[in-house]
């Protein structure tokens, strides 16, 4: 196994990614002249790597190459990867995607997370599901993407899809969508009681779903701070 997609070829990223997947431990100074990089533990180096869930180890020796006493880092060649919802099939490749394509934001926290803090949810809870299988083959469209799968926190006491379940369960149970966080907002303007047009199950119950903020945390803040008249940059 190897880093395979960090960077793209001819890149610098690719350039770290290249040297240091062979897991031996090697120096920063060198590996920067080497890929033309000053700052070779930043975001487009190793700390972009620890990103992605690369796991490094380093330490600290005298380089004979460069002459200096350097942080020498090396892959560990372990990988801590993305969790997922037990519902469907969702692959490796898949989890990473929708990681990229949210930034790896927690839309809860406004925060980025690390990979093995990150679960990818299907928006619909798999009650209302019905018939319906959402899609999850490795070349959907972003479009596709974003309409099935959002990102959530999973650590430690910080269970945000523990929390949005508990959510869904009670929506299910009285056909009332509860208060975000205990905020009665919901951003399609509907209000709290789930819409007598649509069905409870189905591709289609995703428009029962639109407006609650376990459904779209992302979208809720945006109307939200609309509604209040703040612009977020």
């Amino acid at each position: 196994m190897g880093i395979d997609n960090f960077g793209k070829p001819g890149s610098k990223k690719r350039c770290i990614a290249d040297i240091i997947e062979d897991q031996e431990y090697h120096c920063r100074s060198c590996m920067g002249l080497k890929c033309n990089m000053d700052q070779v533990a930043g975001g487009s180096g190793l700390q972009g790597l620890r990103r992605a869930g690369y796991v490094l180890a380093k330490k600290k020796q005298h380089c004979s190459n460069c002459g200096q006493n350097t942080t020498w880092d090396k892959w560990t060649g372990e990988r801590q990867t993305i969790t997922a919802t037990n519902a469907g099939n969702i692959s490796d490749t898949l989890k990473q995607r929708v990681f990229e394509f949210y930034m790896g934001q927690d839309p809860v926290l406004n925060t980025r997370l690390h990979p093995r803090y990150a679960l990818v949810d299907h928006r619909l809870p798999m009650k209302r599901w019905g018939d319906w299988a959402p899609p999850s083959n490795d070349d959907m469209s972003d479009d596709e993407l974003e309409f099935v799968f959002q990102l959530l926190r999973n650590s430690e006491g910080q269970n945000h899809n523990l929390l949005k379940s508990r959510s869904c369960e009670l929506c299910w149970d009285t056909g009332k969508r509860p208060p975000f966080h205990g905020i009665a907002f919901w951003y399609d303007g509907r209000g709290p009681m789930w819409p007598k047009t649509v069905p409870p199950t189905g591709k289609e119950a995703n428009e029962g779903c639109r407006g609650c903020g376990w459904y779209n945390t992302l979208e809720w803040k945006k109307t939200l701070n609309q509604k209040l008249g703040y612009s977020v940059n």
